[in-house]
């Protein structure tokens, strides 16, 4: 049988090994779907989006949509609405587009009381995805 304990001392070692072989295998799958670094909009909204706004909806960003109706972002350089541009966006600090020079921001955390909050974003595959087989 396996010892329980065994694992539990070492479990971040193990939660390391598997990020670096999970990063090391992973590849970005843009070319699965439509607009996936953000660049094909008509508009941009520079202030964060209210809950029930469907920010990509409102900008024309083709292929992507808020299915929730949450409060989620779409952050670009040259906003026609709004003053807040990457790469400061307030109460998150600093960050950049991993390509060109927009993206879209979620929040996912715990609430008052427990609750639990999560936006997401979803877009249509172009294609079937292929089942690959990795042996480490």
């Amino acid at each position: 049988m396996c010892n329980p304990d065994f694992l539990s001392g070492n479990k971040s070692f193990y939660i390391f090994i598997f990020v670096i072989l999970f990063c090391y295998k992973a590849k970005t799958q843009t070319e699965y779907i439509t607009n996936g670094s953000f660049e094909q909009i008509d508009s941009c909204y520079g202030n964060t989006a209210g809950i029930g706004f469907d920010i990509f909806e409102w900008s024309g960003c083709n292929g992507w949509s808020n299915p929730r109706m949450s409060s989620t972002d779409l952050w670009c350089q040259n906003p026609i609405i709004g003053t807040v541009v990457p790469p400061y966006i307030p109460t998150i600090g600093y960050q950049n587009a991993k390509t060109g020079s927009n993206m879209a921001g979620i929040l996912v955390g715990i609430g008052p009381k427990n609750s639990y909050y999560g936006e997401y974003i979803q877009n249509k595959l172009l294609s079937t995805l292929k089942k690959i087989i990795y042996i480490v």
